[in-house]
């Protein structure tokens, strides 16, 4: 099939985005070396007498330490974001708990022993169900998914683990692991939604969308799926938070991952590297469709460093 310019225009734009992460990346990583010698450096400054210039030289340790916390601190560093969602006014039953993560990313850096510490925060959490946004894997070989993602047999929730697909997964980049990801999703019983509608508990109805970037996602097919009725009962989980441009349809909260929170937030830099083409990259958002939450996820792919964007779970207290 031809591309089309639009098209090209964009695969150049991600190009460009994905070169600007590995500059960053290869500067932050260069603190490792930076910090220690600042402080070297500082150190024979002040003994020498020369304090301006023992100065500058802890400055430039300062600047290394941020860099070594970026790099090997914060991508480790696991918290609960928490939500509470009211999907009908006059709620007054027991409230379903939900726990969303996205973006493991298994594979160079993140190994099994990472999902397992995600796997036990996620069951301290004791939710009702578990949702997970997809891009499990990074530039990983696929036969190796059957042990890096082992971990994911031990998710508790009654009412299931529910999952659908990201870019990553379907090969975009790197290798197409979709179908490695189905076999090991029935074996660690992950139930994955392909533009389907489930329903949660008799009381919530979960829509699950595929993945965008390789034509997948089917919305219409998905809501369609749904009963007609109350639309804020409704949960949606997709990956990428762009899906928000093309839907139309009414829900309680609407979940998506993809973009890491920006990973790396630095002033005018962020919102460049972020490969999205829409206005919206982490966070609450409060639109017309409903309330939208993007999760910063649990994992990086094209640099290992974080920094204003910390890995975490959502804990989610949906009342209805």
């Amino acid at each position: 099939m031809e591309i089309t310019n639009k098209r090209r225009l964009r695969m150049m734009t991600r190009t460009t985005k994905r070169w600007l992460a590995q500059a960053l990346d290869l500067a932050v990583l260069s603190c490792v070396v930076v910090m220690p010698a600042g402080l070297l450096f500082a150190a024979l400054q002040f003994f020498a007498g020369r304090r301006d210039w023992g100065g500058l030289g802890v400055l430039a340790a300062l600047a290394g330490a941020l860099g070594v916390y970026a790099r090997l601190i914060l991508p480790f560093t696991l918290r609960v974001k928490r939500l509470e969602v009211r999907s009908a006014g006059d709620a007054t039953g027991t409230p379903l708990k939900l726990v969303f993560f996205s973006d493991i990313h298994v594979g160079r850096v993140k190994k099994a022993a990472w999902v397992r510490k995600v796997v036990d925060l996620v069951n301290a959490q004791r939710p009702d169900a578990v949702l997970v946004g997809g891009d499990f894997v990074g530039h990983i070989d696929p036969r190796d998914l059957t042990q890096l993602l082992a971990p994911l047999a031990d998710l508790r929730a009654r009412l299931g683990v529910y999952a659908v697909l990201g870019n990553h997964d379907y090969g975009l980049p790197g290798p197409d692991c979709a179908a490695a990801l189905q076999r090991v999703f029935r074996r660690y019983n992950v139930r994955l939604l392909r533009n389907e509608c489930v329903p949660l508990d008799g009381r919530l109805r979960l829509v699950g969308l595929d993945e965008l970037w390789d034509g997948h996602a089917d919305i219409r097919r998905a809501f369609g799926e749904c009963p007609d009725g109350d639309e804020t009962r409704r949960i949606v989980l997709g990956h990428n938070p762009d899906l928000m441009m093309h839907i139309s349809q009414r829900a309680a909260l609407f979940l998506f991952g993809h973009t890491h929170g920006g990973q790396i937030r630095l002033p005018f830099l962020t919102r460049r590297i972020v490969p999205i083409d829409g206005p919206l990259y982490r966070g609450e958002h409060h639109l017309p469709q409903g309330r939208v939450y993007i999760t910063n996820g649990c994992g990086e792919t094209t640099t290992p460093t974080r920094l204003g964007s910390q890995v975490e779970i959502v804990a989610i207290t949906v009342y209805c």
